[in-house]
């Protein structure tokens, strides 16, 4: 009696395996989970396509089971919308990594949706130098004295600097001086007036500072 139901055991628990089970065959019993294919898909730009900001980007996507009734919808998770129809075109999008959707709708009925990222790249671009003295003589003095100054340059790159400095007066105007340096030789000044020291850094670029370092004294020098 007790193989009997045994035996009623098993054939039930076979029975119950051929109904709700899966055959040999089944990707189930072998293990396998393969994803269905999408049936949206972006053509262009590829997964990981880098372009630099302000590029013209073309969007392209398809829909295999199309009727030509869809509504393609394009959105960026940084840039939120970004264009409606089978193919747009974009040259707005900003610099970042951008998660690129397509999603395809019938009669307000979303069907798919299909993803890539994009890299969008700032190009590089030169800022001017800045600079700021450091050491100056005392807005005003009387009789003669030699005057010197001190400056640093600062490079938002951090390249290289050299400087540029003149000394001009009410009575002449001076020239640009060069130097690696961040200091000026000294200076005498041994005439009354008013004075007017400027010093710029520029990088290797060539590029100036656009807001100079000035600095203005007085002077009852004795003549």
């Amino acid at each position: 009696m007790v193989k009997f139901q045994k035996k009623l055991i098993l054939f039930f628990i076979i029975l119950f395996i051929g109904f709700y089970g899966c055959s040999y065959n089944d990707d189930c019993c072998n293990g396998k989970n393969p994803e269905q294919p999408n049936s949206v898909e972006i053509n262009f730009p590829q997964n990981g396509a880098t372009f630099n900001v302000g590029d013209e980007i073309i969007f392209k996507g398809s829909f295999k089971a199309s009727n030509g009734l869809e509504t393609y919808i394009w959105t960026s998770d940084v840039w939120g919308n970004i264009g409606e129809g089978a193919e747009v075109i974009v040259d707005d999008l900003p610099s970042g990594i951008h998660i690129i959707n397509l999603s395809v709708y019938q009669n307000e009925n979303i069907i798919d949706t299909y993803s890539i990222k994009i890299f969008i790249s700032s190009p590089y671009v030169n800022k001017p130098p800045d600079t700021i003295l450091i050491n100056t003589p005392p807005v005003s003095f009387s009789d003669n004295h030699f005057v010197r100054f001190t400056w640093i340059g600062v490079d938002p790159e951090g390249g290289d600097l050299f400087f540029k400095y003149k000394l001009e007066s009410s009575a002449y105007e001076g020239e640009w001086i060069e130097t690696a340096n961040t200091e000026s030789e000294p200076i005498c000044i041994n005439k009354s007036g008013e004075y007017t020291f400027t010093v710029l850094a520029v990088d290797t670029d060539g590029l100036e500072d656009i807001t100079p370092a000035i600095f203005v004294f007085t002077a009852e020098a004795c003549t």
